[in-house]
């Protein structure tokens, strides 16, 4: 009985030194394995090999930049025109085109230089003393003074000067031709035997009565 006890002892201690011997032999494999991953990776990390990105992710490559050469600048836009606003009146009688003839009051309100040499004079006639329909020539009342011949007429008018109703205004613009980049312009307003003269600086945007003679 004795001696069947120490012979299965011996077996269990027999047993339990091979279960931990294989145990250590599993154990130094798999840290042996562990030992060569990391030097394979550390190998792939230091000679450039590229890790390629997950599918359904995007890889943002920064390529150099490089200047195009050859290209025009934009053309700038044509400058505005230099406009004088003003505020003169004065009184003028209507033509014989339509009778009665009648007493008028003409106000130019605004002149406006463009750079291609047009001037556009803005004006507005009132027409409180009419008792019908009446005309004027508005052409003859507001010109160009030239001191060297004869005086520069609007050549092209716009406004219904031919038949304004009574008790009312009609607006209109006068169209004349410059050389371009004219600063100054001299008026001659009103009827020809009593005029007036106003000097028009378009740069400065200002104007004033004058004397010529």
């Amino acid at each position: 009985m004795t001696k069947n006890l120490k012979t299965i002892y011996v077996l269990l201690v027999v047993l339990l030194l091979i279960f931990i011997g294989g145990f250590y032999l599993i154990f130094q494999k798999i840290s042996n394995m562990e030992n060569v991953l990391g030097e394979n990776a550390s190998q792939n990390g230091s000679s450039g090999t590229t890790t390629l990105p997950l599918a359904g992710t995007s890889t943002v490559l920064n390529e150099p930049s490089s200047s195009v050469t050859g290209t025009e600048p934009a053309t700038s836009s044509p400058s505005s025109p230099l406009t004088v606003n003003s505020s003169i009146l004065f009184n003028a009688t209507s033509s014989s085109d339509l009778s009665p003839q009648t007493n008028l009051t003409i106000l130019i309100n605004k002149m406006s230089e463009s750079p291609d040499g047009n001037i556009a004079v803005s004006v507005k006639v009132f027409t409180d003393s009419a008792s019908s329909y009446s005309a004027v020539d508005i052409g003859s009342l507001i010109q160009i003074f030239s001191s060297s011949g004869s005086n520069i007429e609007a050549n092209n008018i716009v406004g219904a000067f031919k038949a304004m109703p009574p008790q009312g205004s009609v607006d209109g613009i006068l169209n004349f031709s410059v050389t371009p980049g004219t600063q100054s312009v001299v008026f001659q307003v009103g009827s020809q035997d009593n005029p007036s003269f106003y000097e028009f600086d378009f740069p400065s945007g200002t104007y004033k009565q004058v004397t010529v003679g």
